[in-house]
């Protein structure tokens, strides 16, 4: 008997106290049969493109039974669906052809974990990609054994965040080829071929290995070595934004230089200023690899106080920013920060200066990251930070309208720790990460009048900064703890332009770059606006 399913149809046999059994079934684009547990399909079943096969396991004692399977198309597809245990199995006497054979897992309702599939082929041959579950960190998966096998064969399995004890030891089978004719090779959801899969904090590869049994494929750490293993996208992503924020912190506290040009050479008691900032940073630590984009405006305003010494400029502010982190492995995250401060600067008669900055931030943190497998990694979370800056500096003339002010700074941020997890079932603590800075610089000016109330005044400016933190941390999947050090040298240099527009109006601009071994910033710019009444 000969069945023939015509488009759209569903053949489906079920079986509860008896065996169901059907003979010679043609699957074409958009139809699907279905055989349930304990069902036997016999003679040949061609799976067109398009067409799907279901088959649901069964016990070890009845399995289902497919005799001779062909499936004939890159979409043409088998699906396995797990039952009650994971020893629920599906037998087939030969499965042939070309396609995809997908298993499927299903929730215990009494265990609330997956449940998996067996799979066993009496003969396999040609070119099939198999598509597992896995729960690699309890060492459970759907499995493949195949009693005479030949052909090149791709392994398809699912990137995971969650954690593999004992990484480099452990391993998780998948396939046993009891002929050994069989090859197999790992592909992405796309059909590419790859090199490895995510498996939490580091990244996986196919291996196999002879046994009395046959030629058993696994999944074990790519690097053997504990010393030096491969870290997954989503570890890497997540090491990124737990260094971000204290950076994102530092470079929107580089307003003083506006302040102070902007303060000085306007007139009244008052004043408003807006500035603009953007930036770019390029990081790369041992466990830190991205790149940070970063744009944002502050708002302030502040009021003269004069004393006999000098005159003190006392201030408050708001700021936002949006920062782009670029991902070293693909993909790119997204910081919000929302700020406000409170800050004084102090101008003594003799040429001294006495700066000093409080401020608190809050950053929305959305990480997008690609895993090794091509898919998305999300995850959304929230931090807090606070820190400020204390500044000393001397302002001296060298000769006529021209001026020399060397200063010393130092700066401290705290961003606050958090745990979050990501849609990929990783698990991370960010502790808390600290920054303290120290800047030792000058800048060198000379100032143009231009007519009775306008004044140009262009400098440079040369620093040497010196990070001091070299332990933040954080804890992936709560065993797995990463020291993120972002510590040493950085030299820095920039250019820019106080112009003193009216008696209350004064524009400012500056353009700096710094080096150092483990962050470069290529272009961090200012542009800002001060009205004095």
């Amino acid at each position: 008997m000969k069945t023939t399913l015509s488009t759209l149809s569903i053949l489906i046999l079920l079986a509860f106290c008896q065996t169901a059994s059907a003979l010679s079934t043609t699957i074409s684009d958009g139809e699907t049969s279905s055989i349930h547990a304990g069902g036997y399909l016999s003679d040949i079943t061609l799976v067109n493109g398009g067409g799907e096969l279901r088959l649901m396991a069964n016990g070890v004692s009845a399995p289902t039974y497919a005799e001779y399977v062909e499936l004939n198309g890159d979409d043409a597809l088998m699906r396995i669906t797990a039952n009650s245990a994971d020893t629920d199995t599906v037998e087939i006497g030969t499965l042939r052809g070309t396609g995809n054979v997908v298993f499927n897992s299903v929730m215990n309702g009494t265990t609330e974990s997956a449940t998996y599939s067996r799979l066993n082929i009496d003969t396999l041959s040609g070119c099939i990609t198999f598509d597992f579950n896995t729960d690699i960190q309890h060492g459970r998966s759907d499995y493949l054994t195949i009693r005479q096998g030949s052909g090149r064969h791709l392994i398809r399995v699912a990137d995971s965040g969650a954690e593999i004890a004992n990484p480099g030891e452990k391993s998780l089978d998948l396939i046993t080829d009891q002929s050994g004719g069989s090859s197999f090779n790992l592909t992405d959801i796309n059909g590419v071929n790859i090199n490895a899969v995510d498996g939490g904090t580091y990244i996986y590869s196919l291996y196999n290995r002879p046994e009395a049994s046959g030629e058993v494929w696994y999944l074990g750490a790519i690097d053997l070595r504990p010393d030096s293993p491969s870290l997954s996208p989503a570890t890497d992503a997540v090491l990124a934004m737990a260094a971000a924020p204290q950076l994102i912190f530092n470079n929107e506290l580089q307003n003083l230089r506006f302040r102070k040009g902007s303060l000085l050479q306007n007139e009244g008691n008052a004043g408003v200023w807006v500035r603009t900032t953007g930036g770019k940073s390029n990081i790369s630590a041992d466990n830190a690899h991205f790149k940070l984009e970063q744009a944002g405006i502050e708002l302030g305003a502040d009021r003269m106080m004069d004393y006999e010494s000098g005159k003190a400029f006392w201030g408050a502010f708001t700021s936002y920013s949006n920062s782009d982190v670029k991902h070293a492995r693909g993909g790119v995250s997204n910081i919000d920060s929302y700020s406000a401060g409170l800050y004084g600067t102090y101008f003594d008669q003799s040429g001294w200066y006495l700066d000093g900055i409080l401020k608190y931030s809050h950053f929305s943190n959305d990480l997008q990251a690609i895993s090794t497998n091509g898919a998305g990694i999300k995850g959304d979370y929230s931090q807090n930070a606070l820190g400020g800056s204390l500044e000393v500096g001397y302002n001296t003339s060298v000769v006529a309208d021209i001026w020399i002010e060397p200063y010393v700074r130092l700066a401290y941020v705290q961003v606050g720790g958090e745990n979050i997890t990501l849609n990929n079932d990783m698990k991370a603590k960010i502790n808390h990460q600290d920054s303290l800075t120290s800047e030792l610089g000058f800048s060198l000016g000379k100032s143009f009048r231009v007519g009775e109330s306008s004044m140009v005044t262009p400098y440079i400016k040369a620093a040497w900064v010196h990070e001091y933190i070299d332990n933040n941390s954080s804890v992936i999947n709560q065993r797995n703890k990463f020291t993120t050090d972002l510590s040493g040298d950085m030299a820095k240099a920039g250019l820019g332009v106080d112009a003193r527009l009216s008696r209350q109006v004064t524009l400012f601009a500056e353009v700096d770059y710094a080096k150092g071994s483990k962050v470069e910033v290529p272009i961090q710019g200012n542009l800002g606006l001060r009205y004095s009444f």
